[in-house]
């Protein structure tokens, strides 16, 4: 927009009141005048819309370098690029050249950066120069640099990388170089990552390793083939170490000091066999025997076998009384009759000068001089053993305690008991 037109006024009032000092000043000429100061007074409001805000501060954007006084050459300028030939430059244009950093002092068209320096189109803001010079790695892994104020700490981890010239290096320097400090990267690493982590070594399915503390569960290996060590007479004394004797067919393991053998069984052995050794490492087979049977050694005691005993049951009644002319019907549960049986006297009360306790085998046809009628039968069948005592008031006549003497025994001071055996 143009400046407001000057006001040039069209009539002189002041000389028609001279003249006419009674006469009213004439309307249409006042009205004229009006109307030209209105107009100045439109086109000053319209320039003020301009460069003023309702609110008295000056308009956005109003203002730009070309409003700026002398003394403010520098304050602001056009965002930086980098220098070109051949380009167009206006004043406050800037520009990366030369590690510096430049503002047009005067539009041009560049031709080279020097020769337009030289004639005066550039002006050095800032001058990077001596940054740009720090090429060499000792600075940076100093800290040191020409200018002190760009002096920077470097860590001792950080000056081992900074020298490195390029990823390969700089991953020995870290101890991550691939394929000797870590794994290279393979698909079954992904499957890998979502198992649980073993202890020990990895297995592999091809190479050679050396196991131990493995179980195999439900595992089939296909035509396992192992070779033990062999000799005549082995004796390993190692840990662990196996061998196999040739001489004995036996297993010879070491146990950290001394040998165990391992011998075979006989292909026959069943349950309930017995097994023996006839010699040093080797084992024979005693077929078991049957029920009751105790083993022995032979008349030659060169090997076990079997033997049945005379007795394999027994039985032993409770005490019973002792009443003259009296019978006992003892069921003694051995289910044949029995081979051999016995009666005892087992002192309750003192009498003859036994002890209450003790205990005296019994001669159940005891034969006296006198017609007395002292003694038992015993009379045994497959269920029990009957028993029939002497009707006189002592039943049974028996060696006194001084050993002087038959005696006739005091009935209630004694008790039976009769024990069997098939």
């Amino acid at each position: 927009m143009t400046q407001p037109t000057p006001y040039n006024r069209a009539y002189n009032f002041s000389n028609y009141q001279a003249e006419n000092p009674t006469s009213p000043l004439p309307g249409n000429k006042l009205d004229e005048e009006l109307g030209r100061i209105k107009a100045v007074l439109d086109q000053v409001r319209s320039v003020i819309r301009v460069i003023q805000r309702d609110d008295t501060a000056l308009a956005n954007t109003s203002v730009g370098y070309d409003q700026l006084k002398a003394e403010l050459n520098g304050f602001g300028f056009n965002p930086p690029h980098a220098w070109a030939s051949a380009t167009n430059y206006i004043v406050r244009d800037t520009v990366f050249a030369n590690s510096g950093f430049y503002q047009a002092l005067i539009s041009h068209i560049s031709t080279t950066f020097d020769d337009d320096f030289d004639a005066g189109d550039w002006e050095l803001i800032a001058d990077f120069s001596e940054i740009a010079a720090v090429t060499d790695a000792s600075f940076l892994t100093s800290g040191t640099l020409p200018d002190a104020r760009l002096s920077f700490t470097v860590t001792a981890f950080a000056k081992t990388l900074l020298d490195d010239i390029d990823a390969v290096t700089a991953r020995a320097t870290l101890g991550v170089r691939i394929s000797t400090d870590v794994q290279a990267y393979n698909a079954n690493l992904t499957t890998w990552q979502n198992k649980a982590t073993p202890a020990g070594v990895v297995v592999g399915t091809t190479d050679a390793q050396t196991l131990s503390g493995k179980t195999l569960t439900g595992a089939i290996i296909p035509t396992p083939t192992m070779t033990l060590e062999q000799s005549a007479a082995p004796a390993p004394t190692v840990e662990g170490h196996i061998q196999w004797d040739t001489d004995d067919n036996v297993i010879a393991i070491g146990d950290g000091a001394a040998t165990k053998l391992f011998v075979p069984i006989p292909a026959s052995t069943a349950a309930g066999d017995v097994e023996y050794f006839t010699g040093a490492k080797v084992k024979a087979r005693l077929a078991k025997g049957t029920a009751a049977q105790v083993l022995q050694m032979n008349a030659g005691a060169t090997a076990p076998q079997w033997a049945t005993l005379p007795f394999t049951q027994s039985f032993e009644s409770a005490q019973q009384t002792i009443t003259a002319g009296g019978t006992l019907t003892l069921a003694h549960g051995l289910g044949v009759q029995p081979k051999l049986y016995l009666a005892y006297l087992q002192c309750t009360t003192t009498n003859l000068g036994y002890a209450v306790g003790e205990e005296v085998l019994l001669n159940p046809m005891l034969n006296t001089t006198d017609a007395t009628v002292q003694g038992i039968y015993m009379l045994p069948d497959a269920t029990n053993i009957n028993v029939g005592i002497g009707t006189a008031s002592s039943s049974l006549k028996i060696l006194n305690r001084a050993r002087n003497g038959l005696n006739d025994i005091t009935n209630s001071s004694w008790r039976l008991v009769v024990r069997a055996w098939a």
